[in-house]
């Protein structure tokens, strides 16, 4: 009987995933017609890039290529595409593997369910598959279901996502094109716009692309003109809805951080640059915060914990000791007072927007005690700490002892 029920269920399920995820595949009597090379990034309905292919079945999201061929066979179906990296260029092979239906070939990549209804059950799925719309363009589907339950209680995630791919006759855009181990520039009517100069070229978004020339980094237009020069050993795009665009950037063994037209906008002193809405500046031991376009807050700092869940302050340490630093430069003494379950848990009402928990300790800014922070401290602090190392490292003449 208990095998009876299993069976039922798992097949009740796979009806269920099958009937929700097969919709817009249309019937296919040849794959080979879907053969061909393929730009590898999806249709996008938004002016926006859409999902590389690559990024799909492999999970990279480095260097990724603006190409691949499809190729099916009789028994077999592949994707090609070409892989580069700073050493050297490789044409990579990923087999389609699964069965064929009438409307797609059914890749599953994980399938466990564990049906122990009405008290336990757990789903881990995820199944890929391969066909064609209706207008001959390739289409994959990402099915998956991590989720469980215990008795009424459920979590995890799911969904179903479709992602179109055109042939590279039918895209009309401006992007890469690839010849001689180097990346020009294509315009929308198949044009080159450059000669094949760059080590590594992305796909244009709002009009701007990566470009990697001699093992450095800029940013340039559809016409090939540069809005950051390639003068960077690192560049990286951080984007953020409550926030501008910037590049976290480095020179050498330094970071700082540019606007999106290439103003410095943090100077490239730092040893390591972290952060998503706001940025932590490492400068040897220490951390200075960065807030775009609002606040620098020098790195005299010895760690950093966390904001105030109106955003207004930030808690960070000298030391054992908390201070509040908020994002109009100023640096707070703290009031603190032990964890109150009530006060802290219970009532929310009652709790201070502006204080930050760490441990059993609550850290609030004492309005009172405050100073205006000064960018030029860090390099007091920095010099003060080489002094120090230097006077420890010295070694003792025989005579003073």
């Amino acid at each position: 009987m208990k095998q009876l029920h299993l069976k039922i269920v798992g097949l009740l399920y796979a009806f269920l995933v099958t009937s929700c995820a097969t919709k817009k595949f249309v019937p296919s009597e040849d794959w080979s017609e879907l053969n061909g090379e393929y730009y590898a990034y999806s249709e996008s309905e938004k002016n926006e890039v859409g999902i590389n292919i690559i990024s799909l079945l492999k999970n990279e999201h480095n260097h990724l290529p603006t190409s691949f061929i499809f190729e099916a066979k009789k028994d077999s179906a592949f994707i090609y595409y070409i892989r580069k990296d700073s050493l050297k260029t490789t044409t990579e092979r990923i087999p389609i593997e699964g069965k064929r239906k009438k409307r797609f070939i059914k890749q599953t990549r994980s399938w466990s369910v564990i049906p122990f209804f009405p008290i336990f059950a757990r789903f881990d799925i995820d199944i890929l598959r391969f066909g064609k719309d209706e207008l001959g363009n390739l289409l994959v589907n990402v099915y998956y279901d991590n989720s469980g339950m215990i008795l009424l209680f459920g979590a995890g995630n799911s969904g179903s996502h479709y992602y179109t791919y055109k042939k590279l006759d039918q895209v009309q855009l401006t992007r890469p094109y690839f010849e001689n181990g180097k990346y020009g520039i294509q315009n929308k009517q198949g044009q080159k716009v450059t000669a094949p100069i760059f080590s590594y070229l992305s796909v244009f978004e709002n009009g701007q692309a990566d470009i990697e020339i001699n093992g450095k980094y800029g940013i340039i237009d559809e016409e090939g003109n540069f809005i950051i020069p390639a003068l960077y050993s690192s560049l990286f795009l951080s984007k953020r809805w409550n926030r501008p665009d910037v590049y976290i950037a480095s020179k050498g063994k330094k970071y700082g951080i540019l606007d999106k037209q290439g103003k410095e906008l943090v100077p490239f002193k730092y040893d390591n640059i972290e952060g998503d809405d706001f940025f932590r500046l490492y400068l040897g031991n220490k951390l200075g915060i960065y807030v775009p376009h609002q606040v620098h807050i020098p790195a005299i700092y010895d760690s950093y914990y966390g904001k105030a869940s109106d955003d207004s302050f930030i808690l960070v340490f000298k030391g054992e000791e908390g201070y509040m630093v908020d994002y109009n430069g100023y640096e707070y003494q703290t009031e603190r007072a032990p964890f109150n379950l009530f006060r802290d848990f219970f009532n929310y009402s009652l709790k201070d927007k502006n204080e930050v928990q760490r441990k059993n300790i609550i850290y609030k800014p004492n309005y009172k005690i405050k100073r205006k922070l000064l960018i030029e401290e860090e390099d007091i602090n920095q010099n003060t700490e080489e002094q120090n190392v230097s006077k420890e490292d010295k070694i003792p003449n025989p005579s003073e002892k």
